[in-house]
């Protein structure tokens, strides 16, 4: 299966207002162009457009960053056009600095005055598909590299930003990164190669040790943590609508739960500390807003 080719679709863009529900309920808010990711900031949603072409590796200056807020209100474009995102996906920030993963390079943005303040290209290392992006509290990025399989960090506090990969092996597409800070450690998804299928995986921040979770397959994106010993993980299932799911791990036994079904290419979410997960879909130009909690 070839990741780059199976994204190759149209979808139409319509702007429509939505009121964010209430813990327990569930609601689809639509009008977006291939959401890839979102983020929590606040009271408040970003989220990451790769754009009306659903193309993630296109450098066709389309993609931008919707805020939505609370009730009716959203902003298409917050930077109003004046910052060039080619496909953005995965979104972390750190000292007021909004840092997006854009096909083989890293755009930094200041949230303040919304201009883009850095850039760290990463096509000399032969990446063309940056994906997620997971910041730890001490100011070190991780952003996979989907087509080459690595993982690689930046230090955001040095003068110069450099990326460099992780020493591992290369993993079957990774895709979502989840920095746990109690533990150190970093939880990947993986989303699956021509030979390998996706998988979820443990890497020890602290000795470079990577497991991957026996018996959990499938072609994963998001990733976060509901507990210690349970993480979240959203799986296409397959390029279709409606095919994909939402689903909870443990780590230690590879137990599976589905927490959501009928998701349209279910990407790179962000979980609530109130148990309420916000999911895209790729595939629909939506993304859904529900609760773990029964």
């Amino acid at each position: 299966m070839d990741y780059l080719n199976m994204f190759k679709k149209r979808m139409a863009w319509v702007l429509l207002a939505a009121a964010m529900p209430a813990a327990g309920q569930a609601e689809t808010v639509d009008g977006f162009s291939s959401p890839e990711s979102v983020l929590a900031m606040g009271d408040q949603y970003l989220v990451a457009n790769v754009g009306k072409k659903l193309d993630p590796t296109g450098k066709d200056g389309d993609g931008y960053i919707s805020l939505v807020g609370p009730g009716a209100e959203r902003k298409r474009d917050m930077f109003d056009g004046n910052v060039r995102l080619d496909a953005p996906k995965g979104m972390g920030i750190y000292q007021r600095v909004l840092y997006v993963a854009d096909i083989d390079r890293l755009v930094g943005i200041d949230l303040e005055t919304g201009i883009q303040v850095q850039e760290l290209s990463f096509a000399s290392k032969g990446v063309g598909f940056l994906n997620d992006v997971a910041i730890s509290e001490a100011g070190t990025l991780y952003v996979s590299a989907t087509d080459t399989g690595a993982i690689f960090q930046v230090n955001l506090n040095s003068g110069e930003l450099v990326g460099q990969p992780l020493p591992i092996a290369p993993l079957p597409g990774p895709n979502g990164l989840y920095v746990d800070e109690s533990s150190q450690r970093l939880i990947v998804a993986s989303f699956g190669t021509d030979e390998l299928p996706g998988e979820l995986g443990v890497l020890s921040l602290e000795t470079g040790e990577y497991r991957g979770i026996a018996g959990v397959n499938g072609l994963f994106d998001g990733v976060g943590l509901v507990d210690e010993n349970t993480a979240l993980v959203s799986d296409w299932g397959k390029f279709e609508p409606g095919a994909g799911e939402l689903k909870t791990v443990d780590l230690r036994s590879g137990k599976i739960t589905v927490a959501h079904r009928e998701a349209s290419g279910p990407a790179d979410f962000a979980l609530l500390d109130d148990g309420r997960y916000v999911l895209p879909n790729m595939l629909d130009g939506t993304f859904t807003i529900g609760s773990l909690e029964p």
